[in-house]
């Protein structure tokens, strides 16, 4: 989990670097992120496919930080790979 996690960051720094807005730092660095974590959860193997189901179906989209701690409490009750 936590390599398929150290890829995503990548990739979140590798779009704001080829893609920036016109929003605020802050506006961007929120909706990159929740972009981001849409297409990092759609790419969860079917072992996470609960969870990855509530977080594409959240009126919100959570940010890095709460879906990274709650993938890696979930694989530390239950070890399965990405």
């Amino acid at each position: 989990m936590g390599d398929y996690l150290g890829k995503i960051h990548g990739l979140l720094h590798d779009f704001n670097e080829l893609f920036p807005s016109d929003s605020t730092h802050a506006q961007e660095l929120e909706q990159l992120g929740i972009f981001l974590m849409s297409l990092a959860s759609n790419g969860l193997s079917m072992e996470y496919s609960l969870a990855r189901d509530q977080i594409l179906v959240s009126p919100t989209i959570p940010t890095l930080n709460p879906i990274w701690s709650t993938l890696l409490h979930i694989q530390a009750k239950h070890p399965a790979s990405v």
